[in-house]
């Protein structure tokens, strides 16, 4: 929220609701009249006019992160409603224990906060997921390594550090000043 106090009056000149990539105003700065003391007046209208606006495209790096999101989202709720064939598509004997369900419904979860992330062009996340996805493929490794995990997991690992790549690449090509 940008404002000012000026007096007894509190002049409201911005709201963000998160639509909008950040400074997406700047261009608009001056154009109401009415100029608040030391303080440009923006215009206040919010309301969407579809024959004319556009929504921000979104950039390689959030859809890198949104596909990986719809990866995750699906997969948790093959974990949570159909777990016996998420397992054996890895190799994994079927179960009827109740913790498969409860990680598809924790990756459920996580898969929505890539998606939101995504849709709001968190870039510190899309960094913090490179490492992260980054750190799964080597602990998968490792398991598979140490005889703890199927070969079959290597999949999920190749899948995981290409689509951690892929938001690397793409994360290059954001300025540093929106990063």
């Amino acid at each position: 929220m940008v404002y000012a106090v000026e007096a007894a009056q509190l002049f409201v000149a911005a709201v963000a609701h998160f639509r909008r990539r950040p400074g997406h105003w700047k261009p608009r700065r001056g154009s109401c009249t009415g100029q608040s003391a030391g303080m440009t007046a923006l215009t206040t209208t919010n309301r969407r006019d579809d024959a004319t606006s556009e929504m921000p495209t979104m950039t390689q790096a959030a859809r890198s992160i949104q596909i990986y999101g719809f990866y995750l989202l699906v997969s948790g709720f093959a974990m949570c409603f159909v777990p016996n064939a998420m397992l054996g598509s890895l190799g994994v004997a079927p179960t009827t224990e109740g913790y498969i369900r409860m990680l598809g419904l924790v990756l459920g979860i996580i898969a929505l906060y890539y998606l939101v992330a995504a849709r709001t062009q968190v870039v510190a996340f899309f960094r913090w997921t490179v490492w992260g996805r980054g750190l799964a493929v080597v602990g998968v490794l490792g398991l598979i390594i140490g005889g703890f995990a199927p070969k079959e997991f290597l999949g999920t690992a190749l899948l995981d550090a290409a689509s951690a790549i892929w938001t690397a690449l793409a994360l290059r090509r954001i300025p540093a000043a929106a990063a």
